[in-house]
Order: structure tokens, then C-alpha cells, then sequence
């Protein structure tokens, strides 16, 4: 199968007549900052996809390349699943694993993230397709979540973080986002 079209949308929950007018048989989301709602992720035939950049069911939530930095993770995942009402909660299709080397900065891991949902992709679209992908409930016993980060987490405080804080800040909030900042008086 191909796929004919590929829509952009400002915000999924408002595009129902569009979707049910397309009837398409799969929707795939991917660096979503929404959550889908009901009447919108049950319209295709075979489900709705998602991908989302850490082992889930740990990591659920905003921004899990810059958090998974600040908190020091060593190994992480990028995670193909159905999606549902929750936030990043759905039935697990599959995992990639990857390493977030000390030396890696956002840029770094969000490479490793795509290429991680590439072979996700590789791996499990047919079945997808086909019916017959897995549905591995998660365990909500097992679920974390991240903080949705404000621009304010992007300052450095020379007097309470620690060196190694510090520089988990500038890697995990270097390009492709804003970056970590220390402030002098009124200055950047």
C-alpha cells in the first residue's frame, strides 16, 4: 500500500469532518504535542500510530529528549505504539533502544530518535497493515512522566547547579532548541 497524501494540521481534535471525509485506514502521529481525543484516533480503520522518544512506559510526556539529557539517562528508546485518550499510554507495537553517550547533545539523540522510528517502521508497518502487529498493554504501575519545561528551566544558576547539572543543561537544551543561558545583571 502507498500512501497518496500527507495533511499538516495546527491541532488534530479540530480536523474530525476532514478525517472522516478522507476515511483513511491508518493515521499516523509523530512529535505530537497533543493528545488525540477518542473521536478522532478511532476513525481509521486499523487504528492510529504513534512514536514517542523513550522507553515507554517510562517517560510519558512533554519534551522526553531534553528531559531524558537533564536526567542524566544513559540508554533510551524510541517507542511505537496504538494510540489512545491517555498521554502516551496505548498498547506498545515495538521498541528501539538507543545510548545517550555523555557527549551527546539534543541534536545527537534526536538523530538516534529518528533513526530508531525509521527501523521501527521498517519493522512493523506491514504487520500494522496487515492486522497483525503486536498490542503489548503497558504497565501503569511502571509509568513516569516528564515536566513540560519553561523557558526559566533554561537558565543556569552558576550558585546552586552542579557542574554535572549544568552541563546535562547545555547539552540537552542546545540546537535544536533555544539553549542554556547564564544571566550577569540583566544581561544573557
Amino acid at each position: 500500500k502507498t500512501c497518496s497524501k500527507v495533511y499538516e494540521v495546527e491541532n488534530i481534535n479540530n480536523e474530525e469532518e476532514r478525517i472522516k471525509k478522507i476515511n483513511p485506514d491508518l493515521m499516523v502521529v509523530s512529535g505530537w504535542r497533543q493528545i488525540v481525543k477518542s473521536k478522532i484516533y478511532s476513525i481509521p480503520k486499523l487504528g492510529t500510530i504513534g512514536f514517542h522518544p523513550s522507553p515507554l512506559p517510562k517517560g510519558r510526556g512533554p519534551a522526553p529528549i531534553i528531559n531524558s539529557i537533564l536526567q542524566g539517562w544513559s540508554k533510551s528508546a524510541v517507542t511505537m505504539f496504538y494510540v489512545d485518550e491517555g498521554l502516551d499510554s496505548g498498547d506498545i507495537i515495538g521498541r528501539e533502544n538507543f545510548d545517550i553517550l555523555e557527549d551527546d547533545y539534543a541534536s545527537d539523540v534526536y538523530d538516534k530518535v529518528t533513526h530508531s522510528g525509521i527501523d521501527l517502521v521498517d519493522k512493523f508497518f506491514t504487520s500494522v497493515l496487515d492486522g497483525s502487529a503486536p498490542r503489548d498493554a503497558q504497565n501503569e504501575d511502571e509509568a513516569t512522566f516528564f515536566k513540560k519545561p519553561s523557558i526559566r528551566d533554561n537558565e543556569i544558576d552558576v550558585e546552586s547547579e552542579t557542574p554535572e547539572k549544568i552541563y546535562r543543561k547545555i547539552r540537552a537544551l542546545s540546537y535544536p532548541y533555544l539553549g542554556a543561558f547564564i544571566k550577569i545583571g540583566n544581561k544573557k
